[in-house]
């Protein structure tokens, strides 16, 4: 038994890794970790090296392992960090990153069963055991069934993505539970087994389902679609041999209750070999054919380096020296705004035309908000979600109102009621040093309560905008400094004609992955947090209740522009979400300074 464990585990190393590697790291665009996977391909190969050696020297595989155990940690950390910098989402990027998290712990297993310890009190042959499973289970299944998600998250309905998440979600936590069981033995691990049982057989039938409709008839030509039926055809054999596998976990499960019993060493011979030859090698197959590549951009976002202190506060750009000088004209005398006057919060919001957002379509009270933001007045409300109320209060008087940062109302209101409880803002723009921050063109938007006598009594952001592009669309960068770091939303913008209003979210596109996200961004770490916001913003006329259902166009003159700037009035409603869950809205009323009567 234990030379045919030690075979599959070589196996594993020698063929199924480097296979499993050149699929989940393969892009349309440049390589990703270029340094990282230099460093893996040495350890791999070291790796090789020294398990052929101790196929005749098995006296040192305690020193042969460690190449392997290294190597084991560099991919964990390549999933680690791929996962905190872009998050949960897509989930088949998520099976395939804790995929490889999970190859640390096989690592580890393997390790301890070379240098013959004993973790947890537990003795062979469950430690190899356990590394067998970790290699497979615990890597093979979620990575080969985030493979498979490439193709159905892009290419099957709203209800089979849906049915495929909830799956990822319950495997991932099966291959933990199962372990677990192993471990606490008895009913617990009868019951976690079969559980972890039905929801591979569960994978089996969604994910053979979903690649037999993504597939069929999706090629043209004769060669391609023989490629891909052979494709098919090879995923649906590995699933058939998973079958077969589970159906032996099944007879193990039992112990003979309602099935013949089944041995350690039998399960090795059949189960092992079912999941390890047939279903992981007929699988690598049909994916290789396949060619789920990576469809996630993992080109460097540009964020900032600004880095808060203790407070930020409205003079925060003044006390870090990072205001670009100025004319008495307000046109930056250095920098990339040299001999500009920077005046909103982007120079053209033609720039941002995408198949999402079409900027003709854009009514021009809201092209001139973003232009010229300075011009308006804001005023702002707070509506917080129930359940949150409390806390709000809390990060109101401990954290928000000290650092003068993200400093949001406390107060009660609804999306139409700006009374004397609405809080009214003082804004300000101006140009920063673009090098030092580490982005383009960047520009500060500093807004603060304003007191009764007018004057500023504390901040509620400062914040420093910019934007870039990738191949599907331009978006706003915003960074936010706070106490270590930044935190840096990034938008897209689209334009939603059925409502007549701008959308500008972090929320990910459902067919167009890309960028957007809010992030906190640390010296040595990025993380993609599980925050999300989106600002609503659509222009109400003042004559007649209701959203204003006009749009701009080329041919628009001045004074036309004019007139339907008197007679419009912009509104803003800035949702956040924590965990998926709404936790606070913010209203907003834009009014332009050049526009109000005097």
């Amino acid at each position: 038994m234990q030379s045919v464990i030690e075979a599959l585990l070589f196996v594993a190393v020698l063929i199924g890794l480097p296979v499993s590697m050149l699929l989940t790291d393969r892009a349309s665009g440049p390589q990703i970790f270029d340094r990282q996977n230099a460093v893996r391909r040495i350890l791999w190969l070291s790796a090789v090296v020294a398990f052929i050696i101790s196929a005749k020297q098995s006296e040192w595989l305690p020193f042969l392992i460690l190449p392997y155990l290294c190597f084991t940690f560099v991919i964990a950390g390549q999933g680690f960090f791929r996962l905190v910098g872009r998050g949960p989402t897509p989930f088949s990027e998520l099976a395939i990153d804790l995929g490889r998290v999970n190859l640390a712990v096989a690592g580890m297993w393997w390790t301890a069963h070379a240098w013959h310890m004993h973790p947890l009190g537990i003795r062979e042959p469950i430690v190899i055991l356990t590394s067998i499973h970790f290699h497979f289970a615990g890597y093979f299944l979620p990575v080969l069934m985030g493979l498979s998600g490439r193709l159905l998250e892009y290419g099957c309905g709203v209800a089979m993505r849906r049915i495929y998440r909830i799956g990822i979600l319950l495997l991932l936590t099966g291959i933990w539970l199962t372990a677990t069981g192993i471990l606490l033995g008895g009913t617990i691990e009868i019951t976690l087994a079969i559980m972890f049982i039905m929801i591979v057989v569960g994978m089996i039938l969604i994910t053979g389902i979903g690649i037999w409709r993504v597939s069929f008839g999706s090629f043209d030509r004769s060669r391609e679609r023989f490629r891909n039926r052979t494709a098919r055809l090879l995923w649906t054999g590995a699933l058939l041999c998973l079958t077969i596998g589970m159906w032996y976990a099944l007879r193990f499960a039992l112990r003979g209750s309602w099935l013949p019993v089944i041995s350690i060493p039998g399960m090795v011979a059949t189960h092992g070999m079912w999941n390890a030859i047939g279903f992981t090698g007929l699988a690598l197959l049909a994916m290789f054919i396949m060619r789920p590549w990576l469809r996630l951009k993992f080109d460097p976002i540009p964020f900032s380096r600004l880095r808060g202190g203790l407070r930020i506060g409205t003079d925060f750009f003044t006390r870090h020296k990072l205001e670009t000088a100025t004319d008495k004209q307000g046109r930056a005398l250095s920098g990339d705004h040299i001999g500009q006057s920077v005046r909103g919060l982007m120079d053209r919001f033609d720039s941002f035309q995408s198949a999402e957002l079409n900027v003709k379509s854009v009514p021009v009270s809201i092209r001139d908000f973003y232009e010229n933001t300075r011009d308006y007045n804001l005023i702002v409300s707070a509506q917080w979600q129930l359940g949150f109320k409390r806390a709000g209060r809390l990060y109101a008087r401990w954290i928000s109102r000290r650092i003068e940062q993200m400093n949001f109302p406390t107060q009660e209101q609804t999306t139409q009621n700006f009374g004397q409880e609405a809080s009214r803002l003082l804004s300000r723009i101006f140009p920063i040093n673009s090098e030092r921050d580490g982005r383009n063109r960047v520009r500060a938007w500093v807004r603060g309560y304003v007191r009764p006598d007018g004057s500023v009594e504390r901040a509620i952001y400062a914040a420093a905008y910019s934007e870039h592009s990738d191949s599907n669309r331009t978006y706003m960068n915003i960074a936010f400094p706070v106490p270590g770091g930044n935190l840096t939303s990034i938008l897209r913008l689209e334009w939603r004609p059925q409502r007549n209003e701008l959308l500008l979210t972090s929320r990910e596109h459902q067919k167009s992955p890309g960028d957007q996200g809010v992030y906190l961004v640390l010296p040595l770490l990025t993380i993609r947090l599980p925050l999300n916001e989106s600002i609503y913003v659509w222009v109400e006329s003042k004559s007649k209740k209701g959203r204003a259902g006009f749009v701009a166009s080329e041919s628009t003159n001045a004074n036309a522009n004019a007139k339907v700037e008197a007679d419009a009035l912009l509104r803003a409603r800035h949702d956040m979400w924590l965990f998926g869950i709404p936790f606070l809205q913010l209203h907003y009323e834009m009014r332009s300074e050049r526009l109000t009567p005097a």
